[in-house]
């Protein structure tokens, strides 16, 4: 009698999660983590979010006007005590998959240094700097990138010329990645599993162009520029993927200047589609997921007015773009999510900056609603299961 009652109970689960599903397929639900409301934090920034779901930032305290770098997640909320300094206004720029945490800190003289913060600790790496001559107060680098292995990537002042794109390997010293002309300098911004890096490089000519640096196994090769068919990309390029993807915004000298997405494997770009209104696109807040079939960034109207967060993805072989305003759920209707902050995992996760209805400013969570189908495929599975367990009693 158990057995036929557990068969109609999974017979029951099953037919409700069959039928269950969200109204309108590709919603997603929100979680509200951090409101800038002047009450505890007078504002808030954010940037990635790590495959845990855990994203990194800053928050302004309204009790004594400090800045502080954080970890928080949907699940856990504001991680405290919030992260430590090195003496002045501390923000994370990026997080890895064990919670660890690159950014900048300011010291006491004002000096501006990028630091390593190692998950559970309770102090910050200062990594140094390229500079190693002059002022100690202009020996300045900034951290802006971080992988799974804890190479740091960044942009540091230099002796002579122009700053220039760094690398840290975990536990080394500071790396000069070079540049594509002499004193015309380079920046770095993100950094993959197989320790791909990708950032920009200014020219003879003047003009910057989307670069990347590839691991040879004993150091890094380039900046070598991406390129469109035999020419070369001028923009930046802001992150890449674990599946070898490099995503970016391009600057042809006139607007609109497209984002894209550049294949490593084929030489190949493609150029992804404007939002309708918002024909300008930030040039330092896109990411990606590590599939490589999601991005975000953000869109603004003519002369840089309005901004709005979107979401790019690739469906059938084409790029869509939607904006992040129209996934929230009823209950958000009237918010304005306008920075994404290239805060996206291989869940769907989005991390994002929002104004609500009466304008202040919230750090948010938005997570994909599974589909109907993938609803479906959960509930079979579980039946399965349940069918399993049956028969290891009936046998038992």
């Amino acid at each position: 009698m158990r057995i036929q009652i557990s068969v109609v109970v999974a017979v029951a689960m099953a037919t409700v999660m069959l039928t269950a599903g969200p109204s309108q397929a590709g919603t997603y639900t929100v979680t509200d983590v951090i409101t800038a409301d002047g009450t505890t934090y007078t504002d808030v920034s954010t940037a990635t979010i790590n495959a845990s779901g855990q994203f990194t930032g800053y928050v302004t305290l309204k009790s004594d006007g400090s800045t502080k770098a954080f970890v928080a997640s949907a699940a856990g909320g504001l991680a405290l005590p919030l992260l430590p300094t090195l003496g002045g206004a501390t923000s994370g720029s990026d997080i890895n998959t064990s919670g660890c945490v690159t950014g900048t800190s300011v010291h006491s003289n004002g000096l501006n240094r990028a630091f390593l913060y190692i998950a559970g600790s309770d102090s910050l790496t200062d990594l140094g700097s390229l500079k190693t001559t002059g002022s100690p107060s202009s020996r300045e680098s900034w951290g802006y990138g971080i992988n799974a292995d804890g190479y740091v990537v960044g942009l540091s002042a230099v002796n002579t010329g122009s700053p220039r794109a760094f690398v840290v390997p975990n536990g080394e010293a500071m790396t000069d990645l070079g540049e594509l002309a002499t004193g015309q300098g380079s920046e770095a911004h993100k950094i993959n599993s197989s320790k791909r890096i990708v950032g920009a490089a200014v020219g003879t000519d003047g003009n910057q162009y989307a670069a990347q640096w590839t691991y040879n196994g004993s150091g890094w090769t380039g900046p070598t520029q991406l390129m469109d068919s035999g020419v070369p990309i001028r923009g930046n390029a802001l992150g890449v993927s674990d599946s070898e993807l490099i995503v970016g915004v391009s600057d042809n000298g006139d607007n609109p200047s497209p984002a894209f997405v550049y294949n490593t494997a084929a030489n190949t770009v493609e150029y992804l589609p404007f939002l309708a209104g918002y024909p300008l696109l930030f040039a330092s807040g896109m990411g990606i997921n590590p599939a490589g079939t999601q991005v975000v960034g953000a869109g603004f109207t003519a002369g840089w007015g309005s901004e709005t967060a979107v979401l790019w993805t690739k469906v059938g072989g084409v790029w869509t773009v939607q904006s992040l305003n129209s996934l929230l759920p009823a209950e958000y209707a009237g918010w304005d999510v306008f920075c994404s902050s290239g805060g996206i995992n291989d869940k769907g996760d989005i991390v994002a900056l929002a104004n609500d209805t009466t304008g202040k400013l919230h750090a948010i969570v938005m997570s994909p609603v599974p589909e109907p189908a993938t609803m479906a495929f959960l509930a079979i599975g579980g039946l399965t299961m349940m069918g399993a367990a049956i028969r290891r009693r009936r046998t038992a």
